[in-house]
């Protein structure tokens, strides 16, 4: 049984997900940064998945540098699904670092971008 904070960063990797769709689906959130979440996410899931199965295999793996890269640029989400799916990076502590620290830059990045294009530009008035 993994750790009970894997399951709370999966919870909220899938929340994550679905209010990137509604707020792209609201159009406060440009449809890119939803597809990019999305692909990236699958490209993260599918890194872990061929990492995990050439750990099995004994062969060559996919650098831990990409795996935190493709995190940070979006497919953290992903990750967190298949850390806990695949039971693969489970104890690892900076996977769980990197993906938290994802995850709150991109929901930064999300709430920035609403400020800044939705907001109207006398609320920022001192």
């Amino acid at each position: 049984m993994l750790p009970a904070h894997h399951s709370w960063l999966t919870r909220f990797a899938a929340a994550y997900l679905v209010l990137c769709l509604i707020l792209t689906w609201q159009t406060l959130l440009p449809y890119y940064y939803a597809l990019a979440s999305v692909g990236l996410s699958l490209l993260a899931y599918l890194l872990y998945a061929i990492d995990k199965r050439a750990a099995r295999l004994k062969r060559w793996r996919v650098s831990e540098q990409r795996l935190h890269l493709v995190a940070l640029l979006g497919g953290w989400p992903g990750a967190a699904l298949a850390r806990q799916r695949l039971r693969h990076k489970t104890r690892k502590p900076s996977f769980s670092v990197v993906l938290w620290l994802s995850a709150l830059l991109h929901i930064g990045v999300i709430a920035a971008y609403i400020l800044v294009s939705h907001c109207n530009p006398t609320y920022f008035k001192l």
